[in-house]
């Protein structure tokens, strides 16, 4: 089931919130491991402090800083492969069509 249903346990089939929850829960276990990770953490800290929308901005920006957040995302993994293909599968065709 696609996110933000919040169609039964597991990852990839919880709220938009839930999503956000644990991604948060992520970046709060890089903080406390300490390391090279901190510098993200504390960057991805920041941004899932933001409301929803500044959120989605950072994770659809395609300048440097959002490429650079991108690579140590707090979201990987969160969405169940068949969700994250069937997103980019529609993705694909909606930039076909346009």
């Amino acid at each position: 089931m696609p996110a933000g249903t919040g169609s039964g346990p597991g990852p990839g089939s919880g709220t938009v919130l839930e999503l956000l929850d644990l991604a948060r829960a992520r970046v709060r276990e890089w903080q406390e491991a300490g390391g090279a990770n901190t510098v993200w953490a504390d960057a991805w800290s920041k941004v899932l402090s933001r409301p929803l929308d500044e959120v989605v901005a950072v994770l659809c920006d395609p300048g440097s800083r959002g490429r650079d957040l991108r690579q140590a995302s707090p979201f990987a993994g969160v969405l169940d492969p068949r969700v994250r293909w069937a997103i980019l599968r529609r993705l694909r065709e909606e930039v076909e069509t346009s």
